[in-house]
């Protein structure tokens, strides 16, 4: 959103419309409930979408520049995501006893989709794994958030934590980020 000064596109150029949704709106946090479960959700559309338009890429017949550079903007949103997840999220929800495990579990995957992530970009898009390699970090990001949808936030519900506090504090770490062109920080 470009008011909001994010832009999250590699060499600053504009997120392509043929993709089938706009990394721009994707990088947007989303208005509405404060809930930290919808908020979560609605951050897995957006990248679960631009997974699926890096999928169905040779059916929408992409142009090449676009097609590189979906790859790209997959790595931010998943870089943005976890680092925030890893920031706010789960530290928030480590000293529940009863979500220890799933905590652990949640931490550890995030930690292999930022690797994934760091590892991508530092592909060129003419190498041979990066296709693969594009494939491979759509489906780890896929089965984590379904693993968080299905097991995790089910028990955060249950628990004691403030939803909508927690989901204030992501969404503002996430916009602080955003605004960062490392939101890793490394």
């Amino acid at each position: 959103m470009k008011e909001l000064g994010m832009d999250i596109s590699v060499n600053s150029q504009r997120s392509n419309p043929q993709w089938g949704f706009d990394a721009q709106q994707a990088l947007a946090a989303k208005t509405g409930s404060d809930n930290v479960i919808d908020l979560l959700r609605g951050w897995h559309f957006d990248l679960r979408r631009a997974c699926s338009a890096w999928r169905a890429r040779e059916q929408r017949h992409l142009d090449p520049g676009a097609a590189e550079q979906l790859p790209y903007q997959i790595c931010r949103l998943v870089k943005l995501q976890s680092a925030t997840k890893a920031t706010i999220f789960f530290p928030s929800l480590r000293k529940l006893a009863p979500l220890a495990d799933l905590v652990r579990q949640a931490e550890t995957e995030n930690c292999a989709l930022l690797a994934l992530a760091a590892r991508l970009e530092l592909m060129d898009f003419r190498d041979l794994e990066f296709s693969s390699a594009t494939d491979v970090l759509c489906d780890n990001f896929g089965y984590h958030a379904r693993k968080l949808e299905s097991r995790l936030f089910p028990c955060i519900v249950r628990s004691a934590v403030d939803l909508d506090s927690l989901g204030r504090t992501l969404r503002e770490e996430y916009l602080l980020r955003s605004e960062d062109d490392d939101p890793v920080g490394t």
